[in-house]
C-alpha cells in the first residue's frame, strides 16, 4: 500500500474478507473459475445446477447485491392475494425480490465476469435471450450497465416434504399475514402445508423474523445464497431460489413502503447456517 493510500476503513475491510470468503467458496458468481465448478444436471422433467465435485449436491451460488426498492415482494405471504391475483391458491405464492448486482467497492471488479457467468449459465440451457421477455433469471438492464437477478423463495411446502427438510418448523396457524384474506386461506392451508422461513440474517448477525423481513432487506446490500433450476427441458423457466441471506449494509431508504403490522410470530427451532458459512 502506497503511503499515499489511505487504509481501508472497517467497513471496507468487512466487505472485502466476505468477497475473498466467497471466492474460496468455488461458488460466486464474480469468480473466473466458476464455470468450471458446476453443471447442469437432469432431475425428473427439469434441469439442476449443481456442483462439479459433488454431482448429487445443489450448486449453492452467491452473490453481493442491492436488493432493490421496486417489486418487493420478499414478505412472508407475497403480497397475496392483491400482487397475484392470477394465483388462486396462496399454497402457490412466492416471496420474490431483485437483486442488483453490487456496482460498489471491493465487488465493482468482479461485475464483467458475473456478466459473462450469469449469460453462459442461461445460454447453457435456453435459447431464449435475457431481454425481459424470455425465461432468464437475470436481466441486463439501463443498456447493458446493470444486472438484475430475480429471487424467490417457496413459502409453504406440503407436509410429507417436512422429512426431507429435517426442520421442525412453526405451524401456519402462527404464520404472519397483512390481510384477513391470506389469514383464512393459511388457515384452510394449515392441513396440507407447513410454513418455510427464508434464512435471513441482519446486519449484526441476528436472526431476521419473516414479519420484519422488508425492514431489514429492501434497499439493503446483502450476500445472497441461491440455488439455479429449470422446471422442464428445453424452453421452461429457469429460476434462481434464495437459500439464505446477510445483510452487509443496512438499507439507505426507508418508508417508501407502508408497513405492515403483523399477527403473532414465533421463530421455532431451526436448522441454519451460521453466519460464516455464508
Amino acid at each position: 500500500m502506497s503511503p499515499n493510500t489511505p487504509a481501508p476503513t472497517r467497513a471496507e475491510s468487512r466487505l472485502e474478507t466476505i468477497r475473498t470468503c466467497m471466492i474460496e467458496t468455488g461458488m460466486y458468481i464474480g469468480d473466473p473459475k466458476l464455470l468450471a465448478n458446476v453443471q447442469w444436471v437432469s432431475m425428473g422433467t427439469g434441469r439442476q445446477l449443481r456442483r462439479m465435485d459433488y454431482p448429487n449436491e445443489p450448486a449453492v451460488l452467491c452473490a453481493a447485491a442491492m436488493i432493490a426498492a421496486d417489486d418487493y415482494y420478499l414478505t412472508a405471504d407475497g403480497g397475496w392475494p392483491d400482487r397475484v391475483p392470477g394465483t388462486p391458491n396462496i399454497a402457490n405464492a412466492k416471496a420474490t425480490c431483485i437483486g442488483t448486482v453490487a456496482m460498489s467497492a471491493p465487488f465493482r471488479g468482479d461485475w464483467e465476469t458475473t456478466r459473462e457467468n450469469l449469460a453462459r449459465l442461461h445460454e447453457l440451457v435456453s435459447t431464449t435471450s435475457n431481454d425481459g421477455n424470455g425465461d432468464a433469471f437475470y436481466r441486463e438492464m439501463a443498456h447493458g450497465t446493470r444486472l438484475d437477478i430475480q429471487l424467490e423463495h417457496v413459502l409453504f411446502k406440503l407436509r410429507k416434504q417436512r422429512q426431507e427438510v429435517g426442520i421442525d418448523y412453526p405451524s401456519i396457524g402462527e404464520w404472519p399475514v397483512h390481510s384477513l384474506t391470506a389469514r383464512e386461506a393459511l388457515d384452510e392451508l394449515n392441513r396440507t402445508h407447513y410454513a418455510s422461513p427464508l434464512i435471513v440474517y441482519d446486519f449484526n448477525g441476528g436472526r431476521v423474523a419473516p414479519n420484519a423481513y422488508r425492514g431489514h432487506l429492501q434497499c439493503a446490500l446483502a450476500q445472497i445464497q441461491f440455488t439455479l433450476e429449470q422446471g422442464e427441458f428445453e424452453g421452461g423457466v429457469c429460476e434462481a431460489h434464495v437459500k439464505a441471506i446477510r445483510v452487509l449494509r443496512p438499507p439507505t431508504l426507508r418508508g417508501q413502503r407502508r408497513q405492515y403490522t403483523w399477527t403473532r410470530w414465533r421463530m421455532g427451532p431451526a436448522s441454519v447456517p451460521e453466519m460464516d458459512q455464508i
